[in-house]
């Protein structure tokens, strides 16, 4: 038993690489997700611009409604200090004197919450304080405070042996007096103290920097203003109401708020985080340091503070949340107080948040919707591209019937499929041409029809054939198709080993073997002299020359076909001639096989028959 050897056939390996409607459907989503992402990414930079703008806008907003409630509370003290400045209790210079003007100042106080106390220093170091005393308080200087009291008289005088002693007067809220306590030995003397030399060196009323008040160990500020008489007139003013003020400044539930001085220093508060403190104001502590608080982002603002950056952002990130900060000069009368704002980011601007994460949704949401989309155009794209490899597949098999005319519009494959319908007709044509050939017994029809076809295939105005003679050396005209008007005589033979015809394209075809292709221009050059009378009915100035080497099956040059038609775009002629090259091939072999000794007789051209038998011609 023979075994019986399988032989695959050629060009069944199974086809790889990646369907084009899935590439063509991943590129395109690839595209949307890129373009999102780029829209997103803009927008996200865009956005965060704005928020910016907006913060800055919304702090400085807040620093604006802060110095409105500072001011609110500042100018009734400074007009009641001025009002006092002018009356009598700046004048007088007994204690009982200043006792009748108590009643007036008491008013004051009781119509002004922002005022703690009230006093006058006098040219002679003498002073006179009156004092609006809190409920919570049970002491201050040392001194219990009666149980009724409302008011605390202070007054420092020197007696007649140059000493200085103070007495205190408790008050009710009827004015009465409730006790009374004298100290001799007080070392005070208004004289001394800055907001006594300041308001004297000064034409109007002058303000201190936040300090801790002596007395009552509150935050606060003294405004004072020097009276016509000498004295100068002065209130203080705790800084303890400025914390209630911050909280009607609240803008978000977790929003904290610090009033803090040049020195860093806390002067007022709104932070719902420091719970171990108390939300009224530092009244019983020196001032807080930023630096020394417990919450994160207190020691950035003293930082900042130092390093003079104020209305800047303040990034802040407090237990993995991103906050927003900045630091805003508050108006307070020339008085250096900043208020530090910390809000977190997702409170800030709560309605950009929104449109921040709405955005990948939509383009994602966006890409699901453009599947179906994606997915059709790729269908579309690859169709025709299916129809084409249909086409090739029929051609692989010899199918070259008649088929519908496909059409694309894309530019590229529409030119494909004009390039495969060229295709198939000139290999339908080629093959039919072979068939033909190969069962012609003349060979002068079938070299007048070798012309023909290859004019007609290369689209050219002028087509011949020229034979080698026995020895290889002229090349003989033998046909000529003409597709202008007039008949032109066929021009001379040709010396291919003539240095004149070094530079002819034919000549160079015959001796090489190798197809020329040239321009040529009748006006210049020798063209004029082998062409014969051919130049005189040719219509152009210049023309496309192309010489085909016909060779026998030794590969042996035997002629070559001559075509003179309209120049053609540098590399648009590969196809085509490599056509001609097989079609001119075929030729050759089909005048092998007529017969070397018929062909002999009746042309005479001994030349052509030894050159394909190799024998020799008689004489």
């Amino acid at each position: 038993m023979h075994q019986r050897n399988s032989v695959k056939p050629p060009f069944k390996e199974k086809s790889g690489g990646i369907s084009l409607l899935l590439m063509l459907s991943t590129l395109l989503a690839l595209m949307l997700v890129l373009a999102g992402g780029l829209l997103w990414g803009m927008n996200e930079q865009h956005r965060k611009q704005m928020d910016s703008k907006a913060s800055a806008v919304a702090f400085e907003r807040i620093g604006r409604e802060m110095a409105l409630h500072i001011s609110a509370l500042h100018t009734p003290v400074e007009q009641a200090v001025g009002l006092v400045a002018r009356q009598q209790l700046a004048k007088d210079m007994t204690v009982a004197a200043r006792m009748d003007d108590v009643p007036a100042v008491a008013e004051v106080m009781r119509s002004n919450a922002a005022l703690s106390g009230f006093y006058v220093g006098y040219a002679n170091g003498d002073y006179f304080m009156v004092r609006h005393l809190r409920r919570s308080m049970a002491s201050i200087l040392g001194l219990r405070i009666p149980a009724q009291a409302a008011f605390m008289v202070e007054s420092i005088k020197i007696d007649a042996d140059a000493r200085r002693y103070v007495e205190f007067v408790f008050l009710g809220e009827d004015l009465k007096t409730l006790q009374t306590i004298v100290r001799p030995g007080f070392d005070f003397d208004p004289r001394k103290r800055g907001w006594y030399k300041d308001a004297l060196a000064s034409a109007r009323s002058v303000r201190t920097d936040p300090y801790v008040f002596a007395s009552s160990r509150l935050i606060g500020i003294t405004i004072a203003q020097r009276s016509s008489m000498g004295s100068v007139v002065a209130a203080d003013m705790p800084l303890s109401n400025l914390s209630t003020a911050l909280s009607l400044l609240k803008v978000s539930p977790s929003a904290e708020l610090v009033l803090i001085d040049k020195n860093a220093g806390v002067l007022a508060y709104y932070t719902p985080g420091m719970k171990d403190m108390p939300r009224e104001g530092l009244q019983q502590i020196p001032p807080a340091i930023l630096a020394r608080l417990g919450e994160q982002k207190f020691p950035v603002f003293a930082d900042n503070i130092r390093k003079g950056h104020f209305n800047t952002p303040i990034p802040i990130n407090i237990n993995g949340d991103p906050w927003s900060a900045r630091i805003v000069p508050v108006d307070f009368k020339g008085v250096p107080v900043f208020l530090a704002i910390s809000i977190p980011d997702g409170e800030l601007l709560s309605d950009a948040s929104m449109p921040r994460y709405g955005a990948p949704i939509i383009i994602a949401l966006l890409l699901l919707l453009m599947v179906p989309v994606i997915s059709i155009v790729g269908w579309y794209v690859a169709r025709p591209l299916r129809r084409l490899a249909q086409e090739a597949k029929a051609i692989l098999h010899f199918d070259f019937s008649q088929r519908h005319r496909s059409r694309s519009p894309i530019r590229e494959i529409d030119t494909l499929f004009r390039a495969m319908a060229e295709t198939r007709s000139t290999l339908m044509h080629v093959i039919g041409l072979s068939s033909a050939w190969a069962t012609e017994q003349d060979v002068d029809r079938l070299l007048e029809r070798l012309v023909a076809e290859t004019v007609s295939l290369a689209q050219a105005e002028v087509g011949m054939l020229y034979l080698f003679d026995s020895e290889r050396r002229i090349a003989q005209p033998q046909t000529m198709q003409w597709q202008q008007d007039g008949t032109p005589v066929l021009p001379q033979e040709l010396d291919v080993r003539l240095p004149a015809n070094a530079d002819n394209p034919v000549c160079q075809c015959l001796l090489s073997g190798a197809t020329q292709t040239s321009v040529v221009r009748f006006a210049e050059g020798p063209y004029s002299g082998w062409l014969g009378s051919m130049p005189a009915h040719l219509a152009e100035e210049q023309y496309g020359l192309t010489a085909i080497a016909l060779k026998n099956r030794q590969a042996e040059t035997i002629g070559a076909v001559l075509l003179l038609g309209a120049v053609r775009e540098a590399g648009s002629d590969t196809h085509w001639l490599a056509v001609l090259e097989a079609l001119v091939g075929a030729v050759a072999v089909a005048m092998e096989s007529v017969g070397p000794a018929k062909e002999a007789d009746k042309r005479g051209r001994s030349g052509m028959s030894e050159a394909s038998s190799g024998a020799e011609v008689p004489p």
